[in-house]
């Protein structure tokens, strides 16, 4: 099994989609929790790293235990390894 570093590359926020399709609509804003360059490590065990929101955990679970264990996703990414 291998650590698998988890990056968040951008954070972004449509409020034209939001209102219309969200209860809250334009008032539910941005990620309050992330910020462009934040990093965390997935060591395993599909345990949630710690600092990352539960919410985007269960995203990126998949892919991330996936690349832990081995899988590849060059078929659809020209970079081995990432997701």
């Amino acid at each position: 099994m291998y650590e698998v570093q988890i990056r968040v590359i951008k954070t972004e926020f449509y409020p034209d989609i939001a209102e219309k399709y969200l209860i809250a609509g334009e008032t539910a804003g941005a990620c309050p929790v992330h910020e462009a360059g934040d990093v965390f490590i997935y060591k395993g065990d599909n345990e949630k790293p710690e600092g990352l929101c539960a919410t985007a955990w269960l995203d990126i679970c998949r892919a991330v235990t996936a690349i832990s264990n081995g899988a590849s996703y060059h078929t659809w990414n020209n970079r081995e390894g990432q997701t």
